[in-house]
């Protein structure tokens, strides 16, 4: 299906176009399916080559640099046991949202890189729909190493971040540590803003592509689909998350290398709970 061939719903059309992600990634996918795969990789694979080594270099060294949690609750006078318990809650809610925002534009870059056949480009005054003619095998090695490399480092940080941010042993160490990992995973939105030519920055920013939503490939009508995204966003989004971080925090304060080594752990707001 494409939308030159639908007439009838060439409104609809428009409205399925997005704009591809303004990063290292992002502009990797750009070049290699207009220009070529070797222009891609001679014009933004040093820029894809350096966020991958920072954030892969990053998120395995502090990932193994982590010291299991028996030990943590077992030096420094149980200073573990005294950071807070809401204060721990709130900040891998906050790093998960943060992390989690990063979602729609891998899921994007994935349509784009192996589905998407048409592009428009702002500014345009006739709105021409153009073809994109990449093959199969092409799309699959863009995927892997525009998407594929930028999912796996992304959940290499998710990771070793909230390991890091439930094994901090002070409120100090807690709070920089969920800024500061928050930086590395924007590195190739940075080295894209550095490091890209102009001549790439361009077209990236005014090309939107032809992609597809899961729900009306399911058949889905499109006043349903927005009813159901204001209703996740409203009402789903945040309690899940908030949901999932204090099962995380209560499941570590469970286990029996936890509360073998804490007498009691600090909730909050002056309240401590007995172990």
């Amino acid at each position: 299906h494409t939308c030159k061939d639908d007439l009838q719903n060439s409104e609809l059309c428009k409205d399925e176009f997005e704009a591809n992600c303004e990063n290292a990634y992002g502009a990797f996918v750009h070049v290699a399916l207009h220009d070529s795969f070797m222009q891609a990789l001679i014009t933004c694979g040093p820029m894809v080559l350096v966020s991958i080594l920072i954030q892969g270099i990053f998120s395995f060294e502090l990932y193994m640099s982590i010291p299991p949690l028996h030990r943590i609750t077992s030096i420094k006078d149980g200073a573990w046991c005294m950071v807070p318990m809401d204060l721990m809650c709130c900040s891998v809610l906050v790093f998960c949202i943060l992390m989690f925002n990063n979602v729609p534009n891998l899921v994007r870059a994935y349509k784009i890189s192996l589905f998407s056949r048409e592009y428009i480009v702002e500014g345009e005054d006739d709105g021409t729909i153009h073809t994109i003619v990449v093959s199969t095998w092409l799309r699959l090695w863009i995927f892997a190493i525009a998407v594929l490399t930028e999912a796996i480092t992304w959940t290499g940080i998710l990771v070793s971040g909230c390991s890091w941010i439930v094994t901090s042993m002070s409120v100090h160490d807690m709070i920089r540590s969920t800024v500061c990992i928050m930086f590395v995973q924007n590195v190739d939105e940075v080295v894209y803003e550095s490091c890209c030519p102009k001549s790439v920055k361009g077209p990236v920013h005014s090309t939107k592509y032809h992609t597809f939503s899961y729900f009306r490939t399911w058949g889905v009508t499109e006043d349903n689909v927005k009813l159901i995204g204001h209703i996740y966003v409203s009402y789903c989004h945040l309690p899940l998350f908030l949901l999932g971080a204090v099962l995380c925090i209560y499941g570590i304060n469970t286990w029996d290398s936890v509360r073998g080594h804490c007498d009691r752990q600090y909730i909050g707001f002056g309240l401590t709970s007995m172990m």
